[in-house]
C-alpha cells in the first residue's frame, strides 16, 4: 500500500498532496478530467478516499477513475459498497485488474482452503486479532486449533495479513477491503453466524478470566488483546445484540462502559448498553447490577442531570442488595455518595460512605484511559 493521509492530518490541500497516495489519486483523476484540481474544497474526501482504500494502487487508480462520473465527496460516500463502485472495466487491464474485487478475488484464489478459511474467520475482528483469539475463531472440523499459527505465518509472508507489536502481545490485522472480501466469503460459505459466535464468546470469555482476576483481586491490568481492540468489543457487544444473545450483551457491556468514557465514545456506548440492558429485563444477578452501576457513571459523564442515570443506579443498588452482591452493592453506594456530595449534601454523603465499612470493598475495574478513571 500507498503512504495515505491519517485522521489526524489536516485536511487541506497542502497538508495531504505530499502522500504518494493522493498523488496518485490525482495524476489518475487528471487523466479522465484534465480539469480536476486537487483544493481545500475537496482535499478532505480525496483523503478519505485514499485512507479507505488503505493506500491499494488498483484501488485508488479504479477510484479517480469515477471522478469521469462523481465529485470526490459522492466517491466517498460510496465506498461502503467499494466494490460495487469500483467496478470498471479497461480494456487495457488484464480481467483480474477490472475490478478491485477481481484483483482481491484473484489472490484469494492462490491460497489453500485451510488458508482461505483463516481469512474468512479473522475477518470478524476489525481491530485485528491476537494468536489466541485467531485459534479460538478460526480453528473448526476444517482447521485445526495447533494449525492456527502456521497458516497465521502464511498469510502474513502472503501481506494478507500485517503484524503488528502492542506491548508484548502481537496483533494481526487485515486491510479494510480485503477485510470487506472476507466477510463477503464468510457469508457465502454459510459460516457467518457461527464465526460471529465463537468471536462473541471468545470475548465475553476473557472479561470473565477479567472480573475472576478481580474478585481474587489480583492487581493485573486489562489483558493487552482487549485494552488495544475496542473496535473489536463494540463488534462483539453489537452482535450479541444482533443474535438476541442478552447474556453475552450484559457481559459486554463492562468494557464498552470503560471504552465509552476512556476514549469518550459515549453516544455508542449509551446506545449498546441501554439495548443490552434492555433485553436482559430484569433478571437479578451481579453482573446486570455492576452494569447499571457504572451504567449511572456513563449517562452522568455525559449529562449529570439525566434521569435514568439516578434510575439506573437505583435499580443497580436494589438488585445488589436483593441478591447480597456485595462488590456491585459497594460500587452503588460509593456513586451514590458522590452524586449527594455533587448536589451539596455533604451529611447524606458521609452518612452512606460511613455505612460502606460493613460492605466489603471491590478492587477497581481495569481502566482503559484517563477519562474513565477521572468519572469513577
Amino acid at each position: 500500500p500507498l503512504p495515505a493521509p491519517g485522521v489526524s492530518v489536516r485536511p487541506v490541500a497542502a497538508d495531504v498532496s505530499g502522500y504518494a497516495s493522493v498523488q496518485l489519486f490525482v495524476d489518475r483523476a487528471r487523466a479522465v478530467d484534465a480539469g480536476f484540481v486537487l483544493d481545500d474544497g475537496n482535499a478532505k474526501d480525496v483523503a478519505e478516499i485514499c485512507r479507505r482504500l488503505d493506500g491499494i494502487p488498483m484501488a485508488i487508480e479504479l477510484a479517480a477513475a469515477r471522478v469521469r462520473a462523481l465529485t470526490p465527496r459522492e466517491i466517498a460516500i460510496r465506498l461502503f459498497d467499494r466494490f460495487r463502485l469500483l467496478g470498471g472495466h479497461s480494456r487495457s487491464l488484464m480481467p483480474r485488474q477490472q475490478t478491485l474485487k477481481a484483483l482481491v478475488a484473484w489472490s484469494y484464489d492462490l491460497l489453500t482452503e485451510p488458508e482461505r478459511a483463516v481469512w474468512r474467520r479473522l475477518s470478524v475482528f476489525p481491530g485485528g486479532a491476537t494468536l489466541e483469539a485467531a485459534e479460538a475463531v478460526c480453528a473448526a472440523e476444517d482447521v485445526a486449533a495447533e494449525d492456527v499459527l502456521d497458516l497465521v505465518a502464511g498469510l502474513v509472508d502472503k501481506s494478507v495479513l500485517a503484524r503488528d507489536t502492542v506491548g508484548d502481545v502481537t496483533l494481526y490485522r487485515m486491510l479494510e477491503t480485503l477485510r470487506t472480501f472476507g466477510v463477503e466469503r464468510l457469508d457465502d460459505r454459510g459460516e457467518t453466524t457461527a464465526v460471529q459466535r465463537r468471536f462473541i464468546a471468545w470475548h465475553v470469555a476473557a472479561v470473565e478470566r477479567t472480573l475472576q482476576r478481580i474478585h481474587a483481586r489480583e492487581h493485573r491490568p486489562m489483558p493487552t488483546s482487549l485494552r488495544n481492540g475496542w473496535r473489536n468489543v463494540e463488534e462483539a457487544a453489537r452482535l450479541a445484540i444482533a443474535l438476541n444473545d442478552a447474556q453475552s450483551a450484559v457481559t459486554l457491556s463492562l468494557l464498552v462502559i470503560d471504552w465509552g468514557l476512556g476514549d469518550l465514545h459515549l453516544a455508542e456506548a449509551e446506545e449498546i448498553v441501554s439495548t443490552a440492558l434492555g433485553m436482559a429485563g430484569d433478571q437479578d444477578n451481579e453482573l446486570r447490577a455492576l452494569v447499571l452501576v457504572m451504567y449511572r457513571t456513563l449517562l452522568g459523564f455525559r449529562d449529570a442531570q439525566d434521569p435514568r442515570a439516578r434510575t439506573a443506579l437505583e435499580e443497580g443498588i436494589g438488585a445488589a442488595r436483593r441478591i447480597g452482591a456485595d462488590w456491585a452493592l459497594h460500587a452503588g453506594l460509593n456513586n451514590l455518595a458522590s452524586r449527594l456530595m455533587g448536589a451539596g449534601d455533604w451529611a447524606g454523603a458521609q452518612a452512606l460512605r460511613r455505612s460502606l465499612s460493613a460492605v466489603a470493598r471491590p478492587p477497581s475495574f481495569p481502566q482503559s484511559g484517563g477519562n474513565a478513571a477521572r468519572a469513577r
